[in-house]
C-alpha cells in the first residue's frame, strides 16, 4: 500500500487545518508511507514541508535530502527558492547533507 505526504496547504485551501498537518504527517509514516515518492514536478513531501515540526519528522523517519524535482533542484534549492529560510528547517537540513 502507498501513500503519499502532499500537504501544500497555501495551494489546496486547507490553511485552516494546519495545526493538524504533523499528526498527518505522523501517523502516515507510522503506517509506511513512501516518504521519498516524488510526484507533481518530482517533488516530494520534503520539499513541500511548510513546518520546522514536519521538517523534523520526516528527516526522522529518514527523507532523502538528495533528490532531485524535475528542475534538478534538492530540497536546499527548494528551500531557498521558496523563500522559507526559516532558520530551523534550514539548520535540521543541513546537518543531514
Amino acid at each position: 500500500m502507498s501513500y503519499f505526504i502532499l500537504i501544500p496547504a497555501s495551494y489546496l485551501g486547507f490553511e485552516k487545518y494546519r495545526e493538524h498537518f504533523l499528526q498527518i504527517t505522523d501517523y502516515l509514516i507510522s503506517i509506511g508511507a513512501e516518504i521519498d515518492l516524488q510526484k507533481d514536478f518530482g517533488m516530494t513531501a520534503l520539499m513541500w514541508a511548510e513546518q520546522p515540526a514536519i521538517v523534523k519528522s520526516l528527516l526522522a523517519a529518514g527523507a532523502n535530502t538528495s533528490l532531485q524535482n524535475i528542475d534538478g533542484d534538492d530540497v536546499f534549492d527548494v528551500v531557498i527558492y521558496k523563500g522559507q529560510v526559516l532558520n530551523l528547517p534550514l539548520q535540521y537540513l543541513q546537518s543531514s547533507r
